[in-house]
């Protein structure tokens, strides 16, 4: 098992077949599994009546899949390879090989994704609206990793080093005018 993720009925699980390699998420309830693109995160959306699975891959182009849309495994989210070659380099880094994608976050409007530098404190924040098109992108040097939000609030948890590891919570607005989000405020 490399990755796990509660629904409504059980738990869905992301495994690897050793001698293969391949990757696989299993459904619970249904008795049935389904191939995986890629290694990376899971994300369960309660938003909808229908439990949605997001995978989120863990290195670029930093893909999410979506695992409940049909028979057919997709990219629903994925930064733009040249906005995110820009933005990277922005921040000093020289192209993606030290970055990695933590699991998407569902937001009551979109979704969040954080990529965070292995090699340094940078971070690169992108928004999503609900059809899973990038609203923005944004670079912090701070160590945060933003994990995963609340069902009903406009909450977001995560977690972020300073002198000691903090367990933080943020509250959101999603500005309906931009279909972003804004004014963020935190607390630990």
């Amino acid at each position: 098992m490399l990755e796990a993720a509660r629904g409504r009925e059980g738990w869905y699980i992301l495994s690897e077949t050793i001698a293969t390699g391949e990757l696989t998420v299993s459904f619970p309830g249904r008795g049935e599994s389904r191939a995986a693109p890629a290694y990376g995160g899971l994300t369960l959306d309660n938003r909808e009546r229908v439990e949605r699975v997001w995978l989120t891959e863990m290195r670029s182009p930093f893909a999410v899949y979506d695992l409940t849309d049909g028979d057919e495994t997709r990219a629903a989210m994925q930064p733009d390879s040249q906005a995110l070659d820009s933005l990277l380099s922005m921040t000093g880094a020289e192209g993606s090989s030290n970055w990695v994608s933590l699991p998407v976050v569902v937001l009551e409007g979109g979704f969040l994704q954080t990529l965070a530098d292995l090699s340094r404190d940078r971070r690169v924040f992108v928004v999503y609206g609900p059809g899973g098109e990038v609203l923005s992108a944004n670079s912090l040097d701070v160590p945060l990793s933003l994990l995963v939000s609340a069902n009903s609030l406009p909450r977001i948890y995560g977690a972020r080093r300073t002198n000691i590891l903090e367990i933080v919570e943020y509250s959101y607005r999603w500005d309906r005018e931009t279909f972003g989000v804004g004014g963020m405020s935190g607390a630990h």
